[in-house]
């Protein structure tokens, strides 16, 4: 005699990577693609292939800031709704990631009120992948000549997420006439957690007022 699954009474979620038929996923790495299944199980957790409605799934992210000068950005972004059509009581969708931070999944309005979507929810932590590029960061728009400011170096992924793994020094540079600028330590800076920050002090002059902006910085990662 066969048995078949019960009335569907709510939602499971399932975060895996795209393409991968492994364990569901809780950590990745920017740019990796998600593949979010949703499906309708019973009260003995079966599949229950009954339900053909439709439901969305809201995708929330935390982003995660390397420096504090960045905190009041870690706000969660506006949510991305993606439509869920179920054949057979399951429904895929693909989550691209780019952005560093947490990544919050839920399912809303289900077609079928009667069915609950409190547990289909998922966190998933998304990490910056590998930097390529070091970035100078936060040139002020003004100072004055021979008062120091702080520069902000960042060691970037390619989708722009301070990559916190990434340790090395790096040597800065400034199209100013030389002497204009003065870089501790010859320019060279040690990055940790992606991160690094530098006290420059413009060379004083006749001019009290300086417009910092108009300085470009370079940073390279040194050999």
């Amino acid at each position: 005699m066969a048995v078949v699954a019960a009335a569907p009474c709510r939602m499971q979620l399932i975060a895996r990577l795209n393409g991968a038929e492994e364990e569901p996923v809780d950590t990745v790495t920017a740019g990796a693609e998600l593949a979010i299944k949703v499906r309708t199980v019973d009260a003995y957790e079966n599949i229950s292939p009954s339900f053909c409605g439709f439901a969305t799934l809201e995708a929330k992210l935390k982003p995660r800031m390397a420096d504090s000068l960045f905190t009041a950005q870690s706000e969660p972004r506006l949510p991305f709704t993606f439509p869920l059509a179920f054949t057979g009581g399951e429904a895929q969708v693909i989550v691209p990631t780019k952005e560093a931070g947490e990544l919050q999944l839920g399912v809303l309005s289900p077609s079928d009120r009667s069915l609950d979507v409190q547990s289909a929810r998922a966190r998933v932590s998304v990490s910056a992948a590998a930097a390529v590029s070091v970035e100078v960061v936060n040139l002020p728009e003004a100072g004055c000549a021979g008062v120091s400011f702080e520069l902000v170096v960042h060691a970037k992924d390619m989708f722009g997420n301070v990559d916190e793994t990434f340790e090395s020094e790096v040597a800065l540079d400034h199209d100013q006439p030389p002497g204009e600028l003065n870089l501790p330590n010859a320019g060279i800076v040690h990055l940790k957690n992606g991160v690094a920050k530098v006290r420059v002090t413009r060379k004083p002059t006749a001019s009290v007022a300086v417009n910092s902006s108009s300085i470009k910085m370079s940073a390279e990662k040194v050999a």
